[in-house]
């Protein structure tokens, strides 16, 4: 991924940037409000997890002029229907790339090799959405000190794309 490509980067997120699955997380709860994640990541969980709002044509106002790759944590054998869901939301186009890592720290080293590729990655690095979500502070302290430029997604994509592309 470090060979020089046409088109920069943008990494995007997938949980909370453009896929709202917050009632598919509150229904697969343990009593201890641990996500049970065999039945969280079920495909039929999966399909009711909805589009976030303005994340499509956000998407296809970014893939005019970068490359998009979806860089997401979740379990490696749920990938194939990750994709799936992304394709059939009108999310994965033609292109796209879709990297899946076990945990939100492997995104760092995936980062680090696109190296100067990369225009910006956009996540909301948060974490604990069923009990109070908190951002990830070892994850954001890592894209600093490794210099990888970021976009803190706050659920607003026509801001995301007024304040960070020019187009």
């Amino acid at each position: 991924m470090t060979s020089k490509i046409s088109k920069k980067i943008v990494a995007v997120d997938i949980d909370m940037v453009v896929c709202d699955n917050l009632v598919r997380l509150m229904r697969n709860l343990t009593p201890e409000r641990r996500v049970d994640h065999p039945n969280f990541y079920r495909e039929s969980e999966m399909d009711t997890d909805v589009v976030i709002e303005g994340a499509v044509e956000a998407l296809k106002k970014i893939r005019m002029e970068y490359k998009i790759v979806f860089l997401t944590a979740r379990p490696n054998n749920r990938s194939d229907y990750t994709h799936i869901w992304l394709t059939k939301n009108n999310l994965m186009k033609d292109g796209d790339d879709l990297v899946v890592v076990d945990k939100q720290e492997n995104k760092i080293p995936v980062l680090l090799e696109m190296g100067e590729n990369i225009y910006t990655f956009i996540d909301d690095f948060k974490f604990n959405y069923q009990n109070s979500p908190q951002y990830n502070e070892p994850v954001l302290e890592s894209l600093k000190k490794n210099k990888i430029p970021y976009v803190i997604f706050e659920g607003d994509w026509k801001s995301i794309i007024a304040s960070h592309f020019s187009m």
